[in-house]
């Protein structure tokens, strides 16, 4: 069950963006043919990232993300269109697989039912996906536009007898979503028009979208005829009781249904075992996004009121009112609890994709395309502690990533954490101070003047500087002899962005557009203790969502600098084997006492 924006802030790293159709052999191109394993039965990591890659595009906030685009109308069009989303979504998967033919199957009743699912066929595969919860597009009502589905499907906790070919009982508003004006139906219509009786069918779902990709799976094996290959269930909710729990693992056993947790997200606990309800399958856990463990114990039943904040004041014997009939009341939820800290971060499904992405080999992650981002301190239930939680389940590890972060929040304002490095400069010793006066320079475009640079390493005696090997996106950066021109630019409130080039191409309204290269850090390793990669990518225009994109300028001496990535604190660093040859790699770092690597000098340039 995805959470909505509000009128919250949402800040997220932004990691490489897709690589833009047109651009010869992307990263994945044909992944789904050559390397996924349509006939898997048990764990299979290539396969799990991949399914939660479309899974988490499949929202359109995170589409945006992926296309790059700023307009602040593309985003509630993905919303409100769905031809204009199915348009979207093909331009930036389908070069994952061979010749895909894609269908987007959505009804909506205006208010809170809203099932939205993409079947992707190819030659000998169907791949259904289930969308979470989201903003209800067909509405005019901004409070129903926001909160529709999660009142009227996600919350409606009452039981849902089935009959027929069906068995056992399920959640009220989870059926009630999937039958509006026969959606199941429909979907299972689709499914049969492309060949599902002859094809593998893999179904998957995230938060909203993973219970009713179960529910789907039982009524196409029981209703259709078609027994899907696997359904993977990412942050599931517990969607029926215990009775339809045996039937589903009946048709989908030995590991064909897997359910991914992380760490402690709340909704994996919904609804609660006190009412009834039961998990299926097999349990996928991820402890932070590096540790795995396939077939981990359920949690106690006892967590499911624990661990949920947002559930105040909803006792058992009120749920099992509302389960039992004896209660008119509806179920409450307090929506400030879902805010701040809490374990509701690890809901949104950018862990998932980073969690199952770190669980490739380095031969498989070259085969598929990138995760998108890793959340941070500012979006919605997220705080420094849940983050660095999230990305190690190490204290220790938690404790230096919130040094490297550089940033702290105290009482609603943000302040820097010192952070300290002593960098000799010819016969003087400069000690570099991170401070509030460093930032305001930052701010107010004082650090640096707006211009065309060299960007020299300071301690090479070749005198190499930047330069990008072309302007393609993922495109290396290196030290050479014969550096380029550089233009160091204002952007956003704080920080600036290194231009490297430009680029002219068609945007999603078929216009030409000029684009700007610039200077990024590989946002998937933002997070490892080691060096970030350096690279060119197209410059992101999403507000709050460019810090990998976006630096700091500190002065050390006349003309010379520390350049400090917004993204993790680390600086721009040149590595010392090569640093006196004509080529040098260049990469980010955290910042070392007296690492002259460091510091880099900016000519002007005419």
């Amino acid at each position: 069950m995805k959470r909505k924006k509000n009128s919250f802030v949402i800040v997220i790293i932004a990691f490489g963006f897709l690589p833009l159709t047109g651009q010869a052999q992307p990263r994945g191109t044909n992944v789904f043919s050559t390397s996924f394993n349509r006939t898997a039965t048990g764990r299979n990591d290539i396969n799990a990232y991949l399914m939660c890659y479309l899974n988490t595009l499949i929202y359109p906030q995170y589409l945006q993300m992926a296309a790059g685009i700023a307009d602040e109308n593309y985003e509630k069009t993905l919303h409100t269109n769905p031809t204009i989303f199915k348009n979207e979504y093909s331009k930036y998967t389908r070069f994952l697989f061979a010749d895909p033919v894609y269908d987007f199957v959505t009804e909506s009743n205006g208010v809170g039912y809203d099932p939205e699912a993409m079947v992707i066929s190819t030659s000998n595969t169907i791949y259904v996906v289930f969308r979470g919860t989201d903003r209800v597009g067909t509405t005019t009502d901004p409070f129903l536009y926001d909160w529709g589905e999660w009142i009227q499907t996600d919350f409606d906790l009452r039981p849902q007898t089935l009959t027929g070919t069906m068995q056992g009982k399920v959640m009220y508003g989870f059926w009630q979503s999937l039958g509006y004006n026969d959606f199941k139906g429909k979907l299972l219509a689709k499914i049969q028009e492309r060949g599902g009786s002859t094809k593998k069918v893999w179904i998957s779902g995230h938060s909203l979208g993973s219970a009713q990709a179960q529910i789907f799976s039982y009524y196409l094996s029981a209703t259709g005829g078609i027994t899907p290959q696997a359904l993977y269930a990412y942050a599931a909710p517990h969607p029926g009781d215990q009775q339809f729990v045996n039937n589903l693992n009946n048709i989908l056993p030995g590991g064909r249904l897997q359910r991914f947790d992380f760490i402690s997200d709340p909704i994996t606990m919904l609804a609660p075992y006190s009412l009834g309800y039961r998990r299926a399958g097999i349990r996928v856990y991820y402890n932070d996004i590096n540790t795995i463990s396939y077939g981990e114990a359920e949690r106690s039943p006892a967590e499911g009121i624990n661990l949920i904040p947002a559930i105040a004041g909803a006792a058992n014997s009120f749920l099992e009112g509302i389960i039992n009939g004896t209660s008119n009341s509806k179920f409450k939820i307090d929506v400030n609890n879902l805010l701040g800290g809490s374990p509701f971060c690890y809901h949104h499904p950018l862990w998932y994709l980073r969690a199952a992405f770190s669980q490739l080999s380095d031969a498989q992650k070259e085969l598929v395309p990138r995760p998108l981002v890793i959340p941070t301190s500012s979006m919605e239930a997220c705080d420094m502690l849940t983050v660095n939680r999230g990305v190690s389940s190490n204290p220790l590890k938690q404790g230096q990533l919130a040094i490297n972060a550089g940033l702290r929040t105290t009482t609603g304002f943000i302040k820097l954490v010192t952070d300290t490095a002593k960098v000799i400069v010819g016969n003087a010793i400069e000690e570099i101070r991170f401070t509030a006066e460093t930032i305001f320079d930052n701010v107010t475009g004082n650090a640096i003047d707006e211009g065309d640079y060299y960007i020299r390493a300071y301690p090479s005696t070749t005198e190499i500087g930047l330069k990008a090997s072309s302007t393609a996106n993922e495109s290396s950066v290196r030290l050479k002899s014969s550096p380029q021109k550089i233009r160091v630019k204002k952007f956003g409130t704080i920080g600036y962005i290194i231009r490297t080039g430009t680029v002219t191409e068609t945007n999603w309204l078929q216009q030409q557009e000029t684009k700007e290269c610039v200077l990024d850090c590989d946002a998937w390793d933002l997070a490892d203790e080691g060096s970030t990669t350096v690279q060119v990518y197209r410059r992101n225009d999403i507000p709050a969502t460019n810090l990998n994109q976006r630096w700091l300028f500190i002065k050390v001496g006349n003309g010379l600098y520390i350049i400090k990535s917004l993204a993790n604190g680390k600086v721009l660093d040149a590595n010392n084997d090569k640093i006196n040859t004509s080529d040098c790699g260049v990469k980010t770092y955290r910042p070392l006492t007296n690492d002259q690597t460091q510091v880099w000098r900016l000519e002007k340039a005419n």
